[in-house]
């Protein structure tokens, strides 16, 4: 299992970069293969990458499409990939390439919100739309990923893997 953190500002600030590592620290027992962050004016997302099948091995998170102002941050595995890639490719939003991170995100580029209603597998991820203005988080429908969170409103909106990094 991969770990993954993020920082949503709601006050305006931009997001501590120290603080996001520290949230990464706190998940590099999940993620041993790889680690990465994304920061942009008040969001900001962490991935500790543990790599259980091939593709994952040539991804690079957070995931993201600067031209779509989408990052994405995601722990888990699709059991419905070509069905989904399918799918996708005849709506006309191909994913670029076939590693469930790109999947996931061309996913919610097409069907928003509703995308996750439609993957199939066990797996958490929290992605950041720039256009919108939002983070948008999800795990599967048994939460056998997990997901944790705090919030302090008109603050602050941290998530994790684990229940320590959002306090980091």
């Amino acid at each position: 299992m991969s770990g993954i953190a993020g920082l949503l500002r709601l006050d305006g600030g931009p997001v501590d970069a120290a603080a996001l590592r520290r949230m990464a620290g706190a998940l590099a027992g999940r993620g041993p293969d790889a680690q990465g962050a994304w920061a942009e004016g008040g969001a900001g997302l962490a991935h500790c990458a543990f790599w259980t099948t091939p593709e994952a091995r040539r991804e690079s998170q957070p995931h993201r499409d600067a031209g779509a102002a989408l990052a994405l941050v995601f722990d888990g595995r699709l059991d419905n990939r070509e069905e989904l890639i399918r799918q996708l490719a005849s709506a006309g939003c191909p994913p670029r390439d076939d590693t469930d991170a790109e999947i996931v995100l061309r996913s919610y580029q097409h069907w928003g919100e509703g995308c996750a209603a439609r993957l199939l597998g066990d797996f958490a991820f929290a992605l950041r739309d720039g256009r919108q203005g939002r983070l948008f988080c999800a795990r599967d429908i048994f939460g056998a990923r997990p997901l944790y969170y705090h919030h302090r409103p008109g603050q602050l909106f941290a998530f994790a893997s684990a229940p320590a990094a959002p306090f980091a």
